[in-house]
């Protein structure tokens, strides 16, 4: 809701034709509102959802699903709207074991989906989150031969 405040505030200063610098400073705080937040969730969510030992892998996931909420931040900040869905679970898909597991991991996608609604956004668009990995976090990393014409 803060960075929807942001957003109406933009919208007002531009209005007003307040210096560019203040303008900026604006969408800067907005990015940096919108990043930390993205990043506390990030943690969360690979913690919550990471099992292996391996530090490697659960930094490569947790670099994924940075990008892909800074995507999904970006869009709706553009006008997207996004609709989730789950299928109920097939007679005999899950293991007696794990079927509690699977029940919390819908009951907790089917909450989010109560709480997604349509937001009539004001003012142009204010994140430039990064959509990709930066070039320092992928180096020594093995990249794919490119073919030669």
């Amino acid at each position: 809701m803060k960075l929807l405040q942001v957003r109406k505030l933009q919208l007002e200063i531009e209005r007003l034709e307040v210096p560019n610098e203040i303008s900026e400073k604006m969408k800067e705080h907005a990015n940096n509102v919108m990043a930390d937040g993205i990043d506390k969730f990030t943690i969360q969510i690979v913690n919550e959802f990471h099992n292996g030992d391996d530090v490697g892998r659960q930094n490569e996931l947790t670099n994924g699903v940075r990008i892909s909420l800074n995507k999904i931040a970006n869009r709706i900040d553009k006008g997207y709207n996004i609709e989730v869905r789950i299928e109920p679970l097939a007679a005999g898909a899950v293991k007696p074991e794990e079927k509690e597991k699977a029940e919390k991991a819908q009951n907790v996608v089917k909450a989010a989906t109560a709480n997604m609604q349509y937001l009539r956004l004001e003012g142009p668009p204010m994140l430039a989150l990064p959509e990709e990995v930066p070039p320092a976090e992928t180096k020594g990393r093995h990249k794919s031969p490119t073919k030669k014409d």
